[in-house]
């Protein structure tokens, strides 16, 4: 899965890296969990930076709270799950990020802080909805596409977000190429990662130090 991830990035790399126009209210992220606000392009809008709730809330949902249990969506059950099969066709986004955090499967539950080898930025894969609340109101929400670890960090977890290649990022969005493609692509990519403080636990922390590499001492 994907439950945290970093956009430290300055306005003037997304603007450059996608041609986009920027909400003066986005700032460099270090943490970013579920139910927060993070920036997205979505397939409707692709030349602005969204801002948009993690955690998929969709149209026909009764309670918003759903989207807590939606942060993620398996590449694999797209087309079955009645949350995701309809999006797919027509509302996908990608998510600019620079690296996201995973727990390492064992007791001691340590941190790791994972980005695609030699990418300062990078997009994910994702689909979106707009969910209305009582007073009609508009809540936007997204979710990660997730697909199965690359191999070099399979030992970490076995689940990864679905990198997207910068060549099918404009078919992703448009719809010309599917999901299952982009992950047989992303599956072959290599990735650093290196152990972090468990400070990145708390989604309240949220500062650079975040991604400073953990070094266990013995006193």
């Amino acid at each position: 899965m994907c439950g945290r991830f970093t956009a430290n990035v300055k306005k003037k790399d997304l603007e450059e890296e996608w041609n986009l126009a920027v909400p003066p209210e986005f700032r460099p992220r270090y943490n970013i969990a579920p139910s927060q606000v993070a920036g997205v392009i979505t397939n409707t809008k692709p030349g602005a930076l969204s801002l948009f709730r993690w955690g998929l809330v969709p149209s026909w949902a009764k309670d918003p709270a759903i989207g807590n249990k939606m942060i993620n969506a398996r590449v694999e059950t797209l087309h079955e799950k009645p949350s995701f099969r309809k999006l797919v066709q027509t509302a996908r986004c990608l998510i600019p990020a620079t690296s996201w955090f995973e727990w390492m499967q064992d007791k001691n539950r340590q941190p790791f802080v994972i980005k695609p080898k030699e990418a300062k930025l990078f997009a994910m894969a994702g689909l979106w909805d707009t969910w209305l609340d009582a007073d009609g109101q508009q809540v936007n929400t997204f979710t990660i596409i997730t697909t199965e670890a690359a191999q070099n960090i399979r030992h970490i977890h076995e689940r990864m977000p679905l990198v997207v290649p910068k060549e099918l990022q404009h078919e992703w969005l448009s719809n010309n190429t599917d999901a299952a493609t982009i992950a047989k692509i992303s599956g072959q990519l290599e990735f650093d990662f290196y152990p972090v403080s468990s400070r990145v636990n708390n989604p309240k922390n949220d500062d650079e130090s975040l991604l400073n590499e953990f070094r266990e001492t013995l006193f």
